[in-house]
């Protein structure tokens, strides 16, 4: 991940889930089976409502 001098970042990845481990905290280390499926997709949904609330303006 680069960072740039205002503070944005560039990610480059060759997979989907490589990206959604610049974001997701630990996503990269979840099971790749039945059971890793359902946390990934716990942990995408948790993520998709923490960044809804900070760019939604009171909870809107």
């Amino acid at each position: 991940m680069l960072t740039y001098g205002d503070g944005e970042l560039a990610m480059y990845a060759d997979t989907v889930s490589e990206l959604l481990s610049a974001v997701i905290p630990d996503y990269d280390e979840l099971p790749s089976n039945e059971n890793g499926d359902e946390a990934a997709f716990v942990a995408r949904y948790e993520a998709a409502i923490e960044l809804a609330n900070l760019v939604q303006p009171n909870g809107v």
